[in-house]
């Protein structure tokens, strides 16, 4: 299992910048904050080493960046789906409007390209049980997560 502490900050600072140690060290600091519903940290981590220019310019990154506050926002509700009968989303908690802010505002431009996901993303805070939408219960699997750290670890 991995832990997350300064030490990996640390591990990215001292590795060759660009480099794989590089690259790999900060795929593994991200994906232990993601993994432990560290957002802040994940967030702090992102901007420290993802380059303006890439985190701005390259739609593959933002649509990367989506869904990781979609990851955070599902992250926050996995225990309410957990009760028998299912419990109701906040719609104004922190990682909610968290991911409402970013589609409204940096991953508007997927929106504007026609990504049909983005769309679907945005309803995730306004559903009171969301795992129960068909078109969101895929979030809600182990391995949607899976996929956006492997994506991660690519990028």
């Amino acid at each position: 299992e991995r832990e997350l502490s300064g030490r990996h900050a640390a591990s990215v600072d001292a590795a060759e910048q660009g480099g794989p140690k590089w690259r790999e060290a900060t795929a593994n600091a991200l994906i232990v904050a993601m993994d432990q519903g560290e957002r802040e940290m994940f967030w702090s981590l992102w901007e420290r080493y993802i380059p303006p220019t890439v985190r701005a310019g390259d739609m593959e990154t933002r649509g990367l960046e989506l869904e990781v506050h979609v990851h955070f926002a599902v992250f926050a509700v996995l225990p309410l789906k957990a009760k028998v009968g299912g419990g109701k989303v906040e719609p104004g908690s922190v990682e909610m409007r968290a991911l409402k802010a970013f589609i409204e505002g940096p991953g508007n431009a997927l929106l504007q390209r026609g990504q049909g996901r983005v769309t679907q993303y945005l309803a995730l805070p306004s559903l009171e049980q969301p795992w129960n939408n068909p078109q969101l219960a895929p979030v809600f699997e182990p391995e949607w997560s899976r996929g956006v750290k492997a994506r991660l670890e690519r990028a």
